[in-house]
């Protein structure tokens, strides 16, 4: 080929055309010179194209410019097309070496050539020339003349350099100055002519600018349009947001062209044209508030051009902002006027801004920068609130599940033996990738290389992301960076790629760019250039190497391969080795992706070998290469395993839910598997499979249609063989599941029941209408999913509040736990009730609130929305504010307008404060309560939304603490106690700190007040006052020196005042007192134990007689505290388990008000219990030393048991703080000397007992106070026994049956022994001389000083006494505090565990349930444990009791009354007769009403004006409002019949005219002028009114001719005033009162009840009857009918009443009553220890003792003791011991006692009859024989075999005689056995034996009644009640039997059996169940048949579960639980499934 040949035509063309400033190639800027400067083309030519055939066989074509090789490509017509890169990075040496201009200047020559194949170049003498002629890319091509002209394109500035013309612009032949703006803009302005297109041109003398080739001419064109001249502009302004509507008039002749709005000359919008003559445009928005211009025109190519000759403005202004609206509602009427306010509120004029309500518009009438006014507008319907629902679920999709099998089942091992050199990296190639465009490039482009291509990537990457592409696909090691260039004018983009790893570098030929998804605004303007920036400087490789290939067996070859070596000798290589199975190819290296410069053999290998072991292998073993002799740069030599080989047979199986499927080939087909799949029971559906393989293996992806969320299958390879053979499973895509499930929705904390999705509208109805939303209205709104239209995955609904009118509402909430799917749950409010609010300041635009929307509410009505204080005193006068809706001034617009007011039914004056509000004062109101609150407007009543309580003024009962510290006050609130706190209701707390002067002069007084704090609320009688530590009296003294602190005389007076209010009233005042500070000096011990309970005496100064006075032991406070003076206080101390164990010392304080403790201290110790390790001797004769140590390590180990850390100070008897002692029989206390820390000696002292006996001996370690026991030191002399005693043990309180046993001596006959414990001789209960033994009954150890053993001895002749006595213990009172369990089954057998105690004598525990007494088995002292016995019949036993009253004491009532507290009420009617309806006269008269007082006769006088037939209540009352009371009120009712009405006149209570009533004027002028029938007018006193109870009354009592009165007792007193009046009166004692209100109508009246117990033997029997003075000066009833009333309620009764006198210096007595001397009583011994005295010693039952202190006076100081009871105690005497005074010596005195009160006769006697099952019987006496009793009840149908016994009783509160107040005297008890028999054998069921009782009585009986009561005794007076107690009926023992069950008495006894434990509790007997019936008695082996189980006794708490046994071959049991309890009777449950059939047993249990 000869490249000179004029024949071939070289072309370098442009395919785009790029508006940027780098690396443009275009050839329009460009030439080719000589040899082809016949083709040089001019700027704007377009190249012919010539075709050579010889250019069709080509690869890789390059173009090259100077040193820059760019790609090139073939035309159709194989013509070779290339674009020329940028001139700035061309570098030549240059044609001639010439560059014209500067570098980058004018021109630059450079040589051409091209390429066929990238790398042979041809064309020498080619060159191209670069030039910078001007080109213009676009204009505005359409305006008017005089529009601005824009023009861009490139190369402006030198356009024009040097012409002293410069450019200009033609329009066709009239031109125009350009002005260049840059190198790429220019502009001129339109010259003036016709409207039509004309040629535009752009010239300078140099030259003519063209365009870019892709353009068409008609870009050089101008097209004239005539002139739009603005008319008007509206709105003239909006905020800097934009979006507002203008509308511009406008004058314009064309109207078929697009016109946009421009604004401030640059910005644009759409212009929509409205007619000829009017646009609108969206204002664009605007950072910049301010004026601008606005203008019409057109836009070209982003140009704009301005057609408006004069522009118009328009002002842009900040958004504004709302902040609130007022009122928020108003009526419908309209009218109402609504205040806006805010910021920024910027207008032209008033009369554009407007109000938007709802979607009516409304004028303001007000309007300034931050406030508006606008009326509200009439509307005709009031929107409704709606609300939606909305439950959103995902479209449902297919569950995808992934089965892969790992590796090809079938692969051919490959392996790559590559070697490769890589470049130096000093200098890498580097290569620019450049992309252009005009303007807008976006998109993504790929590089290929030599076929292969990267991945996408966007033409904006970044370089690090175009790098990693590279490298990932490509090229191994590539670095990118973006590259920059500053010349090209358009959009490019520029990667320079270095090359770090290809030998000899990249071949830009090779390279390619794929730029079809790359997107510009000019289509076909897009290009890619790759040139070489930076050469390559590598070295290629060279030399041989060695490889090595094994087989499966070991054995391997070995050769030589260099870099010249043929595939073909290498295959040869290995065949010789492996077989002609394999196979060899060669290719230079890279060859794809890897970016390397060298070779590469691919060996594949054969399918698979058979090893020796004769499986079938195809991974092969990788080829091993040692480098021998290669060379060049970099040289790597490495093997890779291209293809693993594999070999897979076999089969394998899925599973799901533990169902296997069938096995499955390992290439299954997808039709296969998925036959498979679909035999599988556990999946659903109709899975569907297909299949598809790669290299990477095998897989198969199963689709589950339609079945949500499915489980994943399980593979098993276990059956697969082969080098790699593993199925795995993956779930790719997670099944959805449809809307499903339920929900429920809530409002107001009401919610509904469970709502099903999908639900209906009905029935979402019928779920909603539970809730509290008044009417509503629900509509359901569902989507359906596509692909399954049975699904729902949207389910929605509104709800419309119908009802619900005036609030905005609540949001419904919604609970969709228990909906599927991932649910999207939403609730919103998509209508608001009428009308959001908006405002628009220019009337286009309308804006809202900025925090939420402003909703005005129309109301049909006016109406009260609130109230505030919602609360209020029953006294009234609480002022308060309603918030009203619907009201405005036009209501109340003159002084005729009346405004009311009005709590439930009464009105009180209201005033308007402003459109929203009304205020007035509460009125007072009668009781309690909560009434609705409205407001009447002219007499028009409102709706009321509001109401108001009523509540009772607060009432204070105490203040803690009742003193407060003159300094130091630590506490940090004041508790307020009382009543009426209302939580609603805050109280305020003022203080005021007063110190006085000596003279109390106010004047003196120093105060200061503090500022009011707001009490806190804890409940309704109970609050606080908050209190800062700066309320001491610091203030009025020094701050340094305090010691006038402690001076009582200064501090004396001074207070704290404490006032409480609502914040408008006070209630209640009250002062604190400061005290001066307490000091603390000393204690007394000094030490206690731990466990508490020890009483503390301290010393100290300032201790305050106060209620409450605490004390304090370290962190502790005393348990309690007793004042003795101010010097000396008694504490109790408390548990103190602080600081672990041992011995800690405390500090002790003294607080007087209970709170804040004393600075001054001093110190005490607390110990632990004392563990005495060894005590001896302990028997012998007084002065025995007797040696003790304590057990330091058993005391600690007892700590530890506590969970106490124990401490290093233990407890030791040389602490400062102890005091050892020895007692000795608690009361001989005697010094211990201390030996050792941990032990002491005591000396024993003289036995008080010349018989001796065993003491108590105790140790303590605080001198005596607190002791442990450590065993009983026996005197000598009582260690000789003649009997002995059984039990030697017994109760504390007495009565144990004690037999003295093997007693040495003969019995007398007819003479009972005598038994002596300790003092106390009683005689014997029973003797047995033939066995040996004598019964004596313990008595309590009270009488023998409370000791815990006493001496026994006998006397069995009565009179002299063996002198040899037996120690008896005195025991603890057990008790049982629970049992675990507490009931059994009947048949026994139950382990009972019992908590109580304290059980000790283990081996003498005993269990008592009901009568069985069965063995106990000991745990601890507080635990034991028996087996229930098995129970058998428990007769039911009742007592019927009869008895009189030896002493009921006399209760009188005391009655203040009077009338009901009403309203005076005057009532006024209308009458008339006929058909016609009253009227006025035509001057609209009716009549006149005159009050009283006044005159009816001329002149008239207290007359109202002229009043009309109708006259509203509240016209009436302001026509009343002068001549009635203040506070009065009118109600009126009707119309009535022929139009009259009624009006009440309600007078204020207490207020009343006396009888008097109101007149009508019935003559004269001034008489009734109504029109009808008859008609007429009267007015009447309906109800006279009454004046509440008030005053003070006195009572008097008189006996025995002596009278004496009370002080005046206020007509409301407390019962503690009644109290206190009565017992200052020296003839009665103690007096009991309670009271009540008969005020029975709760009018307010006053009226009260006190009923008076005269609970003493002073004022014992009938006594006289109170009188009342209630009308004297000092004590006068005031109030209507108001009296006082008293009558005896209950008669006193009472036996004869004693009274003994002991003079105050005695030092004890004792009593004598016939000769017979009893125990002797100390001075300070109780009532009670006299009354037992009595009773024990003397055999006197029924006596009642009481005791009490005379008032002392010079003749005769004495203690009185009243002793009442039979007449035998006349013979009483008592022996006193005296002591005169100064003497030591005593003497006696006896004394008689004397009579008090003779006894009332209680005659005992009558009969009564008994009531059983519906039968009486007959008469029954009080004195009736148990035969008799036994005979009249067996009469009785429903009564059969029963016993009777009789007791009689003269003891005073005799236990078992259940009275409530009073004492029984003489008493017979009746009591009946009702008998049960065992008839027949016992059988067994369900392993139990249960006794069959054949009774006429089971369990439990109904108790008798008594019918008729006729016994003597009951009062005689008719005004007593008959309340005296006469007879009672008492279940003794409850009746059980087997078939029953039921309760029985559980005790306990520790001395086996003989005494049991008085506190007790029950034990249950359960039944045993038994079974009759079962229906269906057969059933299914599957189970599940519902059984009916027939019986008895099937209660829930017995039985669980129904037992079927024998289920199957062997002998097994399946319980079943009971489904349902029916009855005791009945019970079902369910079959269990079986294995065979056959019969079962079915029992419960």
């Amino acid at each position: 080929m000869k490249w000179n040949d004029p024949s071939i035509r070289v072309f370098a063309t442009l395919a785009f055309f790029r508006a940027s400033t780098t690396s443009t190639a275009i050839f329009a800027s460009g030439r080719i010179l000589a040899p082809l400067s016949d083709v040089s083309p001019s700027p704007t030519q377009t190249f012919d194209r010539a075709i050579h055939p010889d250019f069709g066989f080509v690869e890789n074509p390059a173009c090259k410019f100077g040193d820059v090789v760019v790609p090139a490509r073939m035309s159709r017509d194989f013509a070779i097309l290339c674009e020329s890169p940028d001139r700035d990075i061309v570098t030549n040496d240059g044609v001639d070496g010439s560059v014209i201009g500067d570098g980058g200047g004018v021109a630059l020559k450079v040589a051409f050539s091209i390429s066929l194949n990238g790398v042979d170049f041809f064309g020498e003498g080619l060159v191209y020339e670069y030039t910078k002629s001007p080109v213009v890319y676009s204009m505005s091509r359409r305006g008017s003349g005089g529009s601005v002209v824009t023009v861009h394109g490139k190369y402006f500035h030198d356009f024009g350099d040097g012409d002293e013309f410069g450019v200009s612009c033609f329009f066709g032949d009239l031109m125009a100055k350009a002005t260049i703006a840059d190198d790429a803009k220019l502009t001129c302005v339109a010259p003036h002519q016709r409207e039509e297109t004309v040629q535009f041109r752009l010239l300078s003398r140099k030259t003519e600018a063209g365009i870019a080739q892709f353009h068409d001419q008609t870009l050089l064109q101008y097209t004239y349009l005539p002139p739009i001249q603005l008319t008007s502009l509206t709105p003239g302004l909006g905020t800097i947001l934009g979006d507002t509507l203008m509308y511009i008039e406008l004058d314009w002749a064309a109207q078929d062209t697009e016109l946009r709005c421009i604004y401030g000359k640059r910005l644009a919008s759409v212009a929509n044209v409205v007619n000829r003559t009017m646009i609108t445009c969206l204002t664009p928005p605007t950072n910049k508030p301010g004026w601008t211009s606005v203008d019409v025109g057109v836009e070209d190519e982003d140009h704009l051009t301005i057609l408006t000759p004069i522009s118009a403005q328009y002002r842009y202004v900040v958004e504004p902002t709302i902040t609130s609206m007022h009122p928020p509602r108003g009526p419908v009427s309209g009218g109402s006027l609504v205040t806006i306010s805010g910021e920024n509120f910027h207008f032209h004029d008033q009369r554009s801004v407007r109000c938007r309500f709802g979607n009516q518009t409304s004028p303001a009438v007000f309007a300034t920068v931050d406030e508006v006014q606008c009326p509200s507008p009439a509307v005709d319907r009031i929107a409704r609130e709606v609300q939606a629902v909305r439950l959103v679920g995902e479209p449902i999709r297919d569950e995808v599940q992934e089965l892969r099998l790992v590796g090809t089942p079938i692969a051919r091992e490959v392996q790559w033996i590559i070697v490769e050199s890589a470049e130096s990296r000093e200098a890498p190639q580097v290569l620019r990738v450049l992309l252009t465009a005009s303007t807008g490039m976006d998109g993504y482009f790929r590089l290929r290389y030599r076929g292969f291509a990267s991945e996408p990537m966007d033409v904006g990457a970044a370089p690090e992301d175009v790098e990693k592409c590279l490298a990932s696909g490509l090229f191994e090691s590539v670095g990118v960076r973006k590259a920059v260039d500053d010349t090209i004018y358009g959009d490019y983009s520029a990667f320079d790629i270095s090359f770090y790893s290809v030998p000899g570098g990249v071949d830009p030929a090779d390279m390619s760019c794929d730029t079809s998804s790359v997107t510009s605004k000019w289509s076909g303007d897009i290009a890619c250039n790759i040139a070489e920036i930076v050469p390559s400087s590598t070295s290629m490789v060279e030399g041989s190497f060695e490889f090595t290939v094994a087989d499966f067996d070991g054995k391997s070859v070995t050769a030589i391969l260099s870099v010249d070596s043929t595939a073909y000798f290498l295959e040869q290589e290995l065949r010789s080795f492996i077989g002609s199975d394999v196979s060899v190819t060669k290719s230079k290296w890279p060859f794809a992706s890897i970016g390397k410069s060298g070779f590469v053999w691919m060996v594949t290998f054969p399918p698979f070998h058979r090893s020796s072991s004769g499986l079938p292998l195809a991974d092969w073993p990788l080829i091993t290469v040692d480098d021998l002799s290669l060379s060049g740069t970099d040289v790597r030599l490495r093997v890779v395993e291209y293809v693993k080989g594999n070999w897979v047979e076999g089969t394998f199986s899925l599973s799901v839910a533990g169902m296997e499927s069938a096995p499955i080939a390992f290439d299954a087909s997808a039709e296969d598997l998925q036959d498979i799949l679909n035999d599988v029971a556990s999946i659903a559906g109709n899975p569907i499979v297909t299949q598809s393989a790669d290299s990477k293996g095998i897989e198969w992806l199963c689709t589950f249609p339609g079945m949500g969320n499915v489980r994943q299958l399980v593979p098993n390879s276990d059956d697969l063989v082969g080098d790699i053979a593993t199925v795995t499973v993956e779930t790719i895509i997670q099944g959805s599941d449809p809307l499903e499930g339920t929900f429920s929705l809530s409002f107001d904390g009401v919610s509904t029941e469970s709502i099903s999705l999908p639900s209906s509208a009905l029935e979402l109805k019928q779920k909603i209408s539970f809730l509290p939303i008044g009417d509503f209205a629900v509509s359901v709104v569902t989507t359906r999913d596509s692909k399954y239209p049975n699904f729902e995955i949207e389910h929605s609904f509104l709800v419309t509040f119908l009802g619900l009118l005036n609030d905005e509402q609540p949001l419904l909430s919604i609970d969709s736990s228990w909906v599927s799917n991932s649910a999207v749950i939403s609730v919103e409010r998509v209508q608001s009730l009428c009308c959001k609010v908006a405002l628009s300041l220019n009337g286009v635009d309308y804006f809202g609130g900025n925090n939420g929307d402003f909703i005005f509410a129309y109301d049909k009505k006016f109406a009260v929305v609130s109230i505030s204080p919602q609360y209020g005193f029953l006294e009234g006068g609480t002022g308060v504010i309603l918030t009203v809706i619907g009201l405005s001034h036009s209501h109340v617009k003159s002084d005729s307008s009346k405004l009311y007011c009005v709590f439930g039914d009464v009105e009180v004056i209201g005033v308007l404060n402003d459109e929203m509000t009304v205020s007035c004062l509460a009125p007072a109101y009668g009781f309690e309560a909560t009434v609705m609150v409205g407001i009447k407007v002219n007499g028009i009543p409102s709706e009321s939304r509001a109401s108001f309580g009523f509540v009772a003024k607060p009432v204070i009962d105490f203040i803690f603490p009742k003193s407060l510290p003159s300094v130091n006050i630590s506490i940090a609130a004041i508790d307020v106690h009382g009543s009426n706190f209302d939580s609603r209701i805050p109280v305020f707390c003022h203080f005021q700190r007063i110190l006085p002067s000596k003279d109390d002069s106010i004047l003196n007084k120093r105060i200061l007040t503090e500022e009011p704090v707001k009490a806190i609320h804890h409940n309704n009688s109970f609050v606080q006052c908050p209190v800062q530590p700066s309320l001491t009296l610091q203030d009025f003294f020094s701050l340094l020196n305090q010691d006038w602190a402690k001076n009582a005389t200064l501090l004396e007076g001074a207070m704290l005042e404490i006032a409480l209010t609502t914040g408008q009233e006070r209630f209640h005042s009250t002062s604190i007192l400061y005290f001066p500070t307490e000091t603390v000096i000393s204690v007394f011990p000094r030490s206690a134990p731990r466990a508490g309970g020890t009483k503390i005496r301290v010393t100290g100064e300032n201790f305050a007689e106060a209620d409450s006075l605490a004390c304090r032991f370290g962190p502790m406070n005393a348990e309690s505290v007793r004042w003795i003076s101010s010097k000396e206080v008694e504490c109790t101390t408390p548990q103190f388990n602080h600081f672990g164990s041992g011995a800690y010392v405390v500090e002790v304080r003294i607080a007087n008000n209970g709170v804040d403790f004393s600075l001054s201290i001093t110190f005490f110790e607390f110990y632990d219990h004392l563990i005495v390790e060894d005590a001896s001797p302990l028997f012998g004769e007084s002065q025995t030393v007797i040696n003790i140590s304590l057990d330091d390590n058993a005391m600690r180990t007892k700590a530890l048991e506590k969970h106490l850390n124990t401490s290093s100070n233990s407890f030791t008897f040389t602490s400062s703080y102890a005091n050892p002692k020895c007692v000795f029989n608690h009361t001989d206390i005697v010094d211990a000397e201390i030996i050792s820390p941990i032990s002491v000696s005591c000396v024993a002292p003289p036995c008080g007992n010349p018989y001796g006996g065993g003491v108590l001996l105790q140790l303590s370690a605080n001198y005596g106070v607190d002791v442990v026991d450590m065993g009983y030191f026996v005197y000598s002399r009582a260690q000789k026994t003649l009997f002995r005693l059984e039990p030697n043990h017994g109760r504390k309180g007495g009565g144990t049956k004690v037999l003295v046993k093997e007693i040495s001596g003969s019995f007398l006959r007819d003479v009972m022994p005598l038994c002596r414990f300790g003092s106390y001789t009683a005689r014997a209960v029973d003797v047995n001389s033939d066995e040996g033994y004598v019964v004596c009954i313990s008595p309590p150890n009270s009488l023998n000083n409370f000791a815990s053993f006493v001496a026994v001895d006998i006397s069995l002749s009565g009179q002299v006494f063996s002198n040899f006595s037996v120690v008896f213990r005195y025991d603890e009172e057990v008790f049982v505090r629970s049992l675990h369990p507490s009931g059994g089954f009947a048949s026994g057998g139950t382990e009972v565990q019992v908590l109580g105690g304290p059980f000790q004598n283990d081996y003498e525990l005993k269990c008592r349930f009901g009568t069985n007494i069965v063995n106990a088995s000991f745990h601890d002292v507080n635990h034991i444990s028996c087996l229930s016995p098995i129970l058998g019949q428990v007769h039911e036993v009742q007592k019927v009791s009869v008895f009189s009253m030896a002493h009921n004491p006399e209760i009188q009532t005391i009655s203040a009354i009077s009338e009901d507290y009403v309203n005076e009420i005057h009532t006024c009617k209308t009458y008339g007769e006929g058909i016609d309806d009253l009227r006025d006269d035509e001057l609209g008269r009716g009549f006149i009403v005159v009050a009283p007082g006044g005159s009816t006769n001329y002149p008239l006088q207290r007359a109202t004006r002229w009043l009309v037939h109708n006259e509203t209540a509240g016209t009436m009352q302001e026509a009343l409002h002068d001549l009635m009371p203040d506070g009065f009120e009118v109600h009126r009712r009707g119309p009535f019949a022929r139009e009259t009405y009624e009006w009440d006149i309600i007078l204020p209570k207490s207020a009343s005219f006396g009888g008097e009533t109101l007149h009508v004027v019935e003559h004269g002028g001034g008489r009734v002028r109504l029109e009808g029938t008859n008609a007429s007018v009267n007015c009447t006193l309906s109800q006279a009114g009454t004046q509440k109870l008030d005053g003070h009354f006195k009572l008097s009592f008189n006996q025995n001719g002596f009278e004496e009165s009370t002080r005046p007792i206020r007509h409301n007193a407390s019962i503690e005033e009644i109290e206190e009046a009565l017992e200052s009166l020296e003839m009665i004692d103690d007096v009991i009162v309670n009271s009540n209100s008969i005020d029975t109508n709760n009018s307010g009246s006053g009226a009260y009840q006190w009923h008076v117990t005269f609970n003493s033997l002073k004022n014992a029997g009938d006594i006289p009857l109170l009188t009342a003075d209630f009308a004297s000066s000092d004590a006068k009833l005031t109030g209507s009918g108001a009296r006082i009333e008293i009558i005896e309620t209950r008669k006193g009764v009472s036996a004869d009443v004693f009274k003994l006198k002991i003079p105050w210096n005695s030092k004890e007595f004792a009593i004598v009553l016939n000769d017979v001397e009893g125990p002797v009583l100390s001075l300070g011994s109780s009532a009670l220890d006299l009354q037992k005295a009595l009773v024990l010693n003397f055999g006197l039952e029924s006596v009642l003792v009481e005791r009490y202190a005379s008032q002392p006076n010079q003749e005769d100081e004495y203690f009185l003791l009243d002793i009442m009871g039979s007449s035998i105690l006349e013979d009483i005497e008592v022996i006193i011991a005296r002591c005169n005074e100064g003497q030591t010596d005593c003497f006696e005195e006896r004394r008689a006692v004397s009579l008090c009160s003779a006894g009332i006769a209680s005659p005992f006697g009558g009969h009564f009859r008994i009531q059983y099952a519906g039968s009486v019987t007959g008469p029954i006496s009080v004195f009736a024989t148990a035969t008799d009793f036994e005979t009249v009840l067996e009469e009785l149908e429903s009564i059969g075999d029963i016993s009777v016994t009789i007791t009689e009783s003269h003891r005073v509160n005799e236990y078992k005689v259940p009275v409530t107040n009073g004492h029984v005297g003489q008493c017979r008890n009746f009591y009946i056995h009702f008998i049960q028999a065992i008839h027949s054998p016992p059988e067994v069921t369900n392993g139990h034996e249960k006794p069959l009782l054949s009774t006429h009585y089971s369990g439990d009986l109904e108790l008798l009644q008594l019918s008729e009561i006729h016994i003597l005794g009951e009062p005689t007076r008719d005004d007593a009640f008959s309340g005296d107690y006469q007879s009672s009926i008492t279940e003794v023992v409850k009746g059980v039997d087997y078939n029953h069950g039921g309760p029985v008495e559980f005790a306990v006894s520790i001395n086996n059996g003989v005494d049991f434990s008085m506190t007790n509790t029950m034990f249950h007997y359960n039944a045993i169940p038994t079974l009759d019936s079962i229906h269906p008695s057969l059933g299914s082996i599957v189970g599940g048949t519902t059984i009916k189980v027939r019986g008895s006794n099937l209660f829930k708490g017995l039985i669980r579960s129904c037992v079927f046994w024998g289920t199957g071959k062997a002998d097994v049991a399946v319980m079943s639980p009971i489904l349902e309890y029916i009855s005791s009777n009945e019970v079902t449950c369910n079959s269990p499934a079986l294995i065979d059939s056959g019969n079962v047993t079915v029992f419960v249990m």
